[in-house]
């Protein structure tokens, strides 16, 4: 698909993975052609470099968010053994430090101030937790019921969620609440379908919440390419993107994203090739 004006590749990775932004810095995981050893890699204004964070056999589960200085921090989900926690990287200093312990695998970190919030998986029942950088305790967030928790962003003390319920047909779903669990409501909902529709990417960037919804399947499931989403003042807009991505961003008026094929780095033939990121301007309307 053409955009216009085009995009400006920024690297290539030949698994799938997701990707972070904030304040015109972005966070994925980088893994070479033949490996699944994945790198943590960062783009800013100076350009793009590896972070020393490496992992073997998934991405690394990596966010990017407001600091408690106002600075962008990144966040970490990692695990060593049956010790499982939340680390903080500074992207300009490399400092690292564990500042919240967790008993699964935090799952889509977010950082917003002082406050950490993430997505833990248990068998038939995922569950959001938050927690304070330098303060002791977990609470867990209150959301729905019987739905698959895929990925979360924070700003200040709302949570955007994306997730899959489990109805008479698996519909795929955004949710905007507090953290008390209060002001929940559905923003967006679409049956999954054939075509695998989801929807990743959410971010909040100025007023407004983004996400996009992909195709994952069948992209007929899709009118032609994939949607972005602007959510702001109770109102709707919309932008294209490619139809079938791993992963979304918004920030600093930009998008990013992690083009793929058949759900993994590969062309329109099922060969293998680079899963390529990308950031460009989205004109949503």
């Amino acid at each position: 698909m053409l955009f216009s004006p085009p995009p400006t590749p920024l690297a290539d990775t030949f698994q799938p993975t997701a990707i972070r932004a904030y304040r015109g810095e972005a966070v994925w995981s980088t893994a070479p052609q033949g490996s699944k050893t994945f790198t943590l890699t960062l783009a800013d204004a100076s350009g793009v470099r590896a972070l020393p964070v490496t992992q073997a056999g998934r991405p690394i589960e990596a966010g990017i968010g407001r600091g408690p200085d106002g600075k962008p921090l990144i966040v970490l989900g990692a695990c060593a053994g049956s010790r499982c926690g939340i680390d903080t990287l500074d992207p300009a200093t490399g400092a690292r430090r564990r500042v919240a312990t967790t008993s699964k695998p935090a799952l889509s970190p977010s950082v917003w101030g002082d406050r950490l919030a993430w997505i833990e998986h248990r068998k038939g029942d995922d569950r959001v937790y938050t927690a304070r950088i330098g303060h002791r305790g977990v609470t867990r967030v209150p959301t729905a019921k019987r739905a698959s928790l895929w990925e979360l962003t924070l700003r200040g003390r709302q949570l955007a969620i994306s997730l899959v319920t489990g109805t008479t047909f698996d519909a795929a779903a955004v949710r905007l609440q507090e953290l008390d669990g209060s002001r929940a409501r559905t923003l967006r909902s679409v049956t999954v379908g054939e075509a695998d529709r989801s929807y990743v990417g959410l971010s909040f960037d100025g007023s407004g919440l983004y996400f996009a919804q992909i195709c994952a399947g069948d992209p007929s499931g899709c009118p032609g390419h994939g949607i972005a989403f602007r959510y702001r003042a109770g109102k709707f807009a919309t932008a294209s993107v490619p139809t079938d991505l791993a992963g979304f961003a918004y920030s600093a008026g930009s998008a990013y994203w992690v083009g793929e094929n058949f759900g993994e780095c590969m062309d329109n033939r099922g060969q293998d090739a680079p899963c390529t990121i990308e950031k460009g301007a989205r004109d949503f309307r």
